[in-house]
């Protein structure tokens, strides 16, 4: 990191530093020492200075190759503090991309049954198994009609089936009475959960519609498990980072190089699956300050959602339309 580096160029400064006004002081003894004789003809005779130099230096020399022996330990310290730490993110890098193509397995391997309604004489209702993407834009359709049938109250529901009666065709809604109420068949949605959706806020609204989708689609819980648990495990490094680092060091650098991350996350993750992530927070809260963290959805437009009232958290900041 920046940080060590400046750290340890800093200390091999210092080090030099005093080792030059060692080395100073100690040449300048015999200069020192020979300035208090006037009579150059005593220099035969300053064998005992000569002893004293020798006295004094030898200590001198020996603190001084200590002093290298412990600067040389530092730097083996050093270098193996950043070996473990370039090993740490190799392992960190690695385990992040094989866990990302296991993400895009699951998308591949992921298959269930969706309803289906078929229209001729009458509506009919039927099972389809679809796997890997397309099961992704089938969950998103019947999450859709899940959200038709309960946002219809009664009196809407009346009007629905008097059209039927009198084949009014133009006027006539698309989620017919009879495909209403394969809906309602298909995901178990009664009076009881109606009259909890029609007395909630939005956020709940929501949290009662996904639910209700999801006691049948229970296939699509694993792939956002596994998502839920690499977010977290990539948050929990982040901060292991962040407390490695002195307080006086910028921050910037971790959330930057975590965020990254994120991106090749999101990048993989298409439209469809961004959507039915956005509905999949309102009933599992844990995953949501992880997709808030990372901006996971700041890429997602309003219009996609399958209704612009949902875009309730500006948290998300989901993109709308000028």
């Amino acid at each position: 990191m920046k940080y060590h580096a400046n750290k340890a160029d800093t200390e091999q400064t210092n080090f030099v530093v005093l080792i030059s006004v060692i080395l100073c002081f100690t040449s300048s003894i015999p200069d020192i020492a020979t300035r208090v004789c006037k009579d150059i003809s005593l220099f035969n005779e300053l064998g005992p200075i000569g002893d004293t130099f020798g006295g004094c230096t030898a200590p001198l020399i020996g603190i001084i190759s200590i002093a290298l022996l412990y600067q040389t330990l530092r730097g083996q310290q050093a270098f193996n503090k950043e070996q473990c730490r370039s090993n740490e993110e190799q392992h960190f890098n690695d385990m992040f991309f094989n866990l990302l193509k296991e993400q895009r397995d699951i998308v591949h391997d992921l298959n269930g049954d969706m309803l289906s309604i078929v229209h001729e004489e009458k509506y009919e209702m039927q099972k389809t198994n679809v796997k890997g993407v397309q099961f992704f834009q089938n969950a998103k359709e019947n999450l859709r009609r899940v959200f038709d049938s309960l946002d219809l109250d009664s009196m809407q529901r009346s009007t629905i089936i008097l059209y039927e009666l009198i084949g009014d065709k133009k006027r006539m809604y698309t989620s017919s009475s009879s495909n209403m109420d394969i809906t309602d068949q298909f995901y178990g949605i009664n009076d009881r959960i109606r009259q909890g959706y029609e007395n909630s806020s939005i956020e709940k609204k929501i949290e009662i519609a996904y639910m209700t989708f999801y006691k049948n689609q229970t296939e699509i819980g694993h792939y956002f498990r596994h998502l839920y648990h690499i977010l977290k495990w990539m948050f929990e490094r982040e901060i292991e980072d962040l407390e490695k680092i002195e307080k006086s060091d910028s921050t910037d650098f971790i959330h930057k190089k975590y965020f990254q991350y994120a991106r090749f996350i999101q990048a993989q993750m298409s439209d469809t699956e961004l959507v039915l992530l956005f509905y999949d927070t309102f009933m599992f809260p844990k995953i949501k300050k992880f997709v808030i963290h990372y901006k996971l959805l700041d890429n997602l437009w309003e219009t996609s959602l399958l209704n612009k009232e949902h875009n309730c958290f500006p948290e998300y900041n989901i993109l709308k339309m000028a």
